[in-house]
């Protein structure tokens, strides 16, 4: 068998990588929430449908958070926003879908009344759709698209 001393050194040693574990776990599950309120703005479904008819310019990323397509593509635009004034505003679908209310927002516009495809960015200007980015893209694309609609 082990003796005490080894016995107490796998001990210590098990003590720290757990330890360590739950450091990490912690600190990455604050980051993420951090990355997401300060870059991105959530809001409601009535939020959003007010803003459909804003004349202010504002970019929508929408998406469900439960997606883990969205939550790899979040982590793109995060990191795409986070070196610009400009914020996002969120709408998380899959609190939309908890209260029932897909087919409001669906009706909220003309972009999404037939259907939808998640994740997208709509760019809404002078109370209509001015352009949008529909699916996961690619960093690249993404910065393109933000730059074309001047969300700096």
């Amino acid at each position: 068998g082990l003796t005490k001393k080894q016995k107490y050194v796998i001990l210590i040693f098990t003590a720290f990588v757990i330890g360590l574990a739950i450091y990490f776990s912690v600190t990455y599950v604050l980051n993420s929430f951090q990355k997401i309120t300060y870059v991105l703005d959530e809001i409601t479904l009535d939020e959003y449908i007010e803003l459909n008819n804003s004349t202010d310019k504002v970019g929508i990323y929408i998406a469900s958070s439960d997606s883990e397509v969205n939550q790899n593509y979040e982590e793109i635009l995060v990191e795409v926003m986070k070196n610009r004034t400009t914020k996002m505003k969120y709408l998380d679908l899959t609190k939309v879908n908890e209260e029932g209310r897909i087919i409001t927002f669906m009706n909220a516009n003309d972009f999404t009344k037939d259907s939808y495809t998640e994740p997208m960015i709509l760019i809404f200007e002078d109370g209509k759709i001015k352009d949008s980015l529909v699916g996961s893209t690619d960093k690249n694309s993404l910065i393109t698209f933000l730059d074309s609609n001047r969300m700096d």
